[in-house]
């Protein structure tokens, strides 16, 4: 099918963002709506090999009712019939096949659709996100930013100062950049 190979070079359009979402989701309704056509085709077939399938059996059970006089012109009948049957089935397997693949292109579009909507919803929970720490101080802009970068990792790797309660870089520090007050002092005062 040629239009397999348009589906993928659209869906790499799309995600390189030369493709907008409402003409991807046209190109999806379309086929959509070309499956469902393929479909009701398929059904108007199965239909006319069931009629086609009782008028052959009602002629057999004729053929062996009538006399020879009809039994030659009704083997030719039935001959024909059975040609346009095999016909029929081999037209309805073609209709079948064609439909399979529309839906196949169809899924592909829904799957494209259905990750462009997933990214773009990540990139603007982001997008938000940068927002809040553009509103922050720098200070707490970095501790935001930290916090939801390593989650809850990060509330144990920063320490507080217990006098003021300024971060303390690194447990290296004796003092603390804030106050200045010696830790090791308020940690004995605080055991004690």
């Amino acid at each position: 099918m040629p239009r397999k190979k348009d589906f993928w070079e659209l869906a790499d359009s799309t995600i390189l963002g030369r493709t907008k979402k409402n003409e991807l989701l046209q190109i999806a309704r379309s086929e959509h709506q070309q499956v469902q056509s393929y479909r009701a085709q398929v059904e108007a077939q199965t239909q006319q090999i069931g009629s086609q399938t009782q008028l052959v059996d009602h002629l057999r059970s004729q053929l062996n009712r009538e006399g020879d006089v009809h039994r030659q012109v009704l083997q030719d009948l039935l001959k024909t019939f059975e040609e346009q049957q095999q016909n029929h089935e081999q037209e309805l397997y073609r209709l079948q096949r064609e439909a399979r693949d529309w839906e196949n292109v169809a899924q592909n579009y829904e799957d494209v659709i259905i990750t462009q909507r997933s990214e773009i919803s990540y990139l603007q929970s982001i997008t938000q996100r940068i927002k809040q720490f553009g509103q922050m101080s720098p200070f707490d802009a970095g501790q935001a930013f930290v916090k939801w970068l390593f989650g809850s990792k990060a509330d144990e790797a920063i320490a507080h100062c217990p006098d003021c309660n300024g971060v303390i870089p690194s447990s290296d520090y004796r003092f603390c950049p804030h106050c200045g007050s010696d830790r090791q002092l308020s940690r004995s005062s605080q055991q004690a």
